[in-house]
């Protein structure tokens, strides 16, 4: 097959952080779709895109070193690989420098509104950042079919106080908690949410299987699979 642009390198990191200097540190991508040709990484003075400088990388390197930092100064760096089609999609995080990354600590005051069939909105205060930009937000839910808490929703979005969540099953109650990402690691959960009940919607499909055979001279007898209650989406009304 014909290459394409990359996917993302993964595992962003910073080492070796003083207040000149960093380590950025990454791993190839997951999904190369072609030959990696190099890596390049930007990096400027958050949100002062005038200082934007980039640095062009061989194939084989998965770190570059940067002396040329302003101390206690927070900084944007973004990596991405590329093919002979172009650039992949970057990885973007933001440090201070002179401060060594730590752990985020988790959300608060978690509110759900706007509640739909498949989404509801979740509001929060976001907690410490660990002193690196929230990479990825993962929104945990507990309900009457998952008797434990499973991740059914990610964004990246490091500015984020509110999240429209999808993947959420019509007519089911739910709980939700909240866990912030970035370089470093997970911070722990958010305490959850309170209980709430996405609204009823369409069956999520017609009954299967269905089988039509004569019943004497003027009557049909029809036949079907009935659709399990999770299926119905809501309060069953008949067929």
């Amino acid at each position: 097959t014909e290459q394409d642009y990359p996917g993302p390198v993964k595992d962003l990191k910073f080492e070796e952080i003083t207040d000149r200097g960093v380590r950025v540190k990454w791993q190839k991508p997951e999904s190369g779709n072609g030959i990696i040709l190099g890596y390049t990484v930007r990096y400027m003075v958050k949100d002062m895109i005038h200082t934007l400088m980039e640095k062009n990388l061989t194939e084989d390197t998965l770190s570059f070193y940067l002396n040329q930092l302003k101390p206690t100064t927070h900084y944007t760096f973004e990596v991405y690989a590329w093919t002979e089609v172009g650039r992949g999609e970057a990885n973007i995080a933001t440090i201070q420098s002179g401060v060594e990354p730590v752990l985020p600590e988790p959300p608060t005051r978690l509110a759900v509104s706007n509640i739909e069939a498949f989404s509801a909105v979740l509001q929060f205060t976001p907690g410490f950042d660990g002193n690196s930009s929230i990479t990825k937000w993962s929104i945990e839910a507990f309900s009457a079919r998952n008797s434990s808490w499973t991740t059914i929703y990610e964004v990246t979005d490091p500015e984020a106080s509110t999240i429209t969540v999808g993947n959420l099953i019509p007519y089911m109650e739910y709980s939700l908690r909240l866990v912030a990402n970035n370089v470093v690691g997970l911070s722990e959960p958010s305490r959850p949410s309170k209980k709430f009940q996405t609204i009823q919607a369409n069956p999520k499909h017609a009954p299967q299987n269905v089988t039509i055979r004569a019943f004497e001279f003027t009557k049909l007898n029809v036949r079907w699979i009935p659709l399990s209650q999770q299926d119905w989406y809501g309060v069953p009304r008949g067929y």
